[in-house]
């Protein structure tokens, strides 16, 4: 399941979600990309099974980690895998034994360091309410440029006309991208034939220079016979 999905808005109830799939012996995985660092998210305590994220987004590091945990129900189950890349023992032993597995950017590490340095001189507790109190803004924001959240709660009039709005947009978008898409066809067969013919005149020039030098050649030739000197 995914905690907190970053296009729409939605933050999901993760721990009564992963509460009641124990209750029924499911595994749980979470896909924490946005929510870690931005949102409480106790891997332990709410009983998640698997739970991944990455560097970039509330973590607030570059690009190229992706933190991942396993508990002890998911690591039971554990079976042999087929892929070298997402081999859980190799990427442990990698890791905890210092068995090589592959060669990974040692500058990603120092940035992770420095952006959980940063994260623990704010604090959890005011991170996770600067995140909220930006979202609120942002929706407020929103609302008063006739837009409304695809996470609401309730449909609303003006959420009705957002929709119709949206809608139109995405035909605009859609009309957009198409005619886009024809110039670029357009531009691209242009590029071709203009290579295409240029390729042609050269051939055309290698073929009179070739035929110059053959003419010149036999020209010379005559000449030399009849005692005339060239010059070179």
């Amino acid at each position: 399941m995914v905690h907190a999905e970053t296009s729409t808005g939605v933050l999901n109830p993760v721990r009564e979600l992963a509460a009641v799939a124990g209750d029924h012996g499911a595994l749980t995985i979470v896909d924490a990309v946005t929510s870690l660092g931005g949102h409480p998210l106790d891997v332990g305590a709410w009983g998640i099974d698997a739970c991944y994220s990455c560097t970039q987004k509330c973590l607030g590091g570059p690009s190229g980690l992706a933190p991942v945990v396993f508990g002890p129900r998911a690591l039971e189950r554990r079976v042999k895998c087929r892929s070298f890349y997402f081999d859980l023992a190799l990427l442990e032993d990698y890791w905890l034994r210092r068995k090589y597995h592959h060669t990974m950017s040692s500058t990603l590490v120092y940035a992770l360091y420095e952006a959980l340095a940063i994260i623990e001189e704010e604090g959890l507790d005011a991170r996770w309410a600067r995140h909220e109190r930006n979202h609120h803004a942002l929706v407020d924001a929103l609302s008063t440029l006739g837009l409304g959240a695809v996470a609401a709660r309730r449909r609303t009039a003006l959420d009705a006309q957002c929709g119709a709005r949206a809608g139109r947009r995405r035909r605009s978008r859609r009309s957009q991208t198409a005619a886009r898409r024809v110039q670029h066809r357009d531009r691209r067969r242009a590029r071709s034939a203009r290579r295409k013919d240029l390729a042609r005149r050269s051939r055309w020039a290698r073929a009179r220079r070739l035929a110059s030098s053959f003419s010149f050649a036999a020209l010379s030739s005559v000449l030399a016979r009849h005692g005339h000197r060239v010059p070179a």
